[in-house]
């Protein structure tokens, strides 16, 4: 009877601890989910700034195509125009009617033609990975804010320490909640020896009783 009275006292003292165990728990799970979306943001921030760094790569490209077509179909009309200068005929440019040096056209294989429609297509292509990149770099933009806001409440950098903090503070809790249990249990036990205790001393009171008469009945025999 003592050893459980100690024993529950003991236990009252660390159940006091549940409040305070509990609320840990609590924390520590908000904190690790927060560091689980942290995570998911940070992989998809990863694939998101490779995407932005390939269209980006696509969008110099087209915007470099574009400007080379236009530098070609320049010189094209350039010749043309040096096509048509006729000898002491005013250049419709500058109206020079001398013509020492006309500009004349470049064999490279890549300088065929450029069309009006070539121009279109190119500038289509140009335009669209310019939108691309610009969506790409948004998303990065977005993430990073995402996650940004998820650290600034508390998510941890690396996934492994917000779950050995959870796993910790559960399995204090645990700890608590069962010592609670064990003091509840206790406290069940000294209730009926205390019972037994009572319906013992009424036992022996009613005994005590019992002999009283029966001395009485032997003297007066």
């Amino acid at each position: 009877h003592e050893r459980m009275v100690h024993e529950r006292d003991e236990l009252s003292e660390a159940i006091s601890d549940l409040p305070e165990a509990a609320a840990a728990e609590a924390e520590t799970s908000r904190v690790l989910e927060l560091t689980r979306r942290a995570q998911g943001t940070r992989e998809d921030l990863g694939k998101a700034t490779q995407e932005a760094e390939r269209t980006e790569s696509r969008r110099k490209e087209a915007s470099g195509h574009y400007d080379d077509l236009m530098s070609r179909r320049f010189r094209q009309a350039v010749m043309v125009l040096a096509d048509d200068l006729e000898a002491e005929q005013p250049c419709p440019v500058c109206g020079s009617t001398e013509h020492p040096d006309p500009a004349r056209a470049e064999t490279s294989g890549r300088d065929h033609m450029v069309s009006e429609e070539d121009l279109e297509r190119s500038a289509r292509e140009r335009d669209r990975s310019d939108a691309l990149a610009k969506e790409t770099f948004a998303r990065c933009a977005e993430l990073r804010r995402a996650l940004e806001e998820l650290e600034s409440q508390g998510a941890r950098p690396r996934l492994s320490e917000a779950e050995d903090a959870a796993r910790e503070a559960r399995e204090r809790h645990r700890k608590v909640h069962d010592q609670k249990q064990r003091c509840t249990d206790i406290e069940g036990r000294l209730d009926d020896l205390w019972q037994e205790i009572r319906d013992a001393e009424s036992r022996s009171q009613e005994l005590r009783v019992e002999i009283s008469g029966l001395d009485s009945t032997i003297q007066e025999s």
